[in-house]
């Protein structure tokens, strides 16, 4: 195991921003604890605390904190790092973080309290390296129980799931769905990683070898090609390509991936996708009107689908 010291950067730099830009849909603040919510302006959900966006603000701060040694970028990071000490909820052998909102999208339908592998990953990212900037052994301890519940199946109130072919997934979405996400699946893998880094514990590394074996397995599932438009998709079952903002994060997932794995599979799409994130122009730019109307009529049969099962 790691002593305490300073952990390295996290491998997204500017990683809130990354994942919650300014929208119309919702705006976001700091609390009085200095924690971030968001106020989901479009869904009429108020303001919330959103596991994942306490994460991913928390390891920005922790970026600036490692470039500058800032002490006002230290005290933010560990204002969220204690959010989640104090807020895991305990389960068996292991903690939770809880989204206490509903989340009902196209191929999800999330009732609360629901969990998310991609949180809990994100919290274990943050957990570990507040332990090795102050040495303090709640956030180690707090991560530990966190790494726990990806051995736990989502039967037994954990993350881990395998299919029907026997690839264990690790599931963004731990809630009534009909897909995998690829970038909740790739964000949970890192966070394994990270974990075995600081810790040596080799079930993290077991756990790890499995995610990676999944994606290699079934990355193909996640290929979006309509004629010259070739992208990534948001997830395996509809054909939602993934947006700039989730295709350029899978980018920066792979290269993460390959630099710990030197993975052929891994190379193979990263060269496929950073090809196609060279598209530009009138083509896109009509691909893009064709494909928000396919959307729209995708959006209305899964939230009919939504409502039959409700009324069932």
């Amino acid at each position: 195991m790691m002593t305490p010291g300073i952990y390295k950067k996290y491998f997204i730099d500017d990683f809130f921003n990354t994942m919650f830009k300014k929208s119309k849909a919702y705006t976001y603040k700091l609390d009085e604890k200095g924690v971030i919510t968001i106020n989901y302006i479009e869904r009429k959900l108020g303001e919330q605390y959103n596991p994942v966006a306490i994460a991913t603000y928390a390891l920005g701060e922790y970026n600036k904190y490692y470039d500058t040694r800032s002490a006002t970028a230290k005290n933010l990071f560990l204002s969220h790092a204690d959010w989640l000490v104090e807020n895991a909820i305990p389960k068996k052998d292991f903690v939770v973080w809880h989204y206490n909102f509903d989340w009902i999208s196209p191929g999800y339908r999330c009732k609360a309290p629901w969990i998310s592998a991609m949180a809990q990953g994100l919290a274990m990212s943050v957990l570990i390296r507040a332990w090795t900037i102050t040495g303090d052994e709640k956030y180690l301890s707090t991560a530990k129980l966190a790494f726990n519940s990806f051995k736990a199946t989502v039967e037994d109130g954990g993350v881990a799931r395998k299919d029907k072919k026997g690839y264990l997934w690790y599931d963004e979405y731990v809630c009534e769905k009909s897909a995998n996400v690829l970038n909740g699946m790739m964000f949970a893998v890192i966070s394994l990683h990270e974990y075995w880094e600081v810790t040596k514990d080799p079930e993290a590394k077991e756990l790890f070898d499995e995610g990676v074996r999944t994606l290699e397995a079934n990355l193909k599932r996640f290929r979006l090609e309509l004629g010259f438009f070739r992208y990534s998709r948001y997830d395996d079952y509809l054909l939602i390509y993934s947006g700039e903002k989730y295709h350029k994060c899978h980018l920066q997932q792979l290269r993460y991936l390959i630099q710990v794995t030197d993975n052929k599979t891994f190379k193979k799409y990263l060269a496929l996708w950073e090809k196609a994130d060279r598209i530009k122009g009138k083509r896109l730019f009509l691909f893009m009107k064709l494909y928000r109307i396919y959307l729209r009529i995708i959006q209305r049969k899964v939230k009919k689908e939504w409502e039959r099962r409700k009324n069932e």
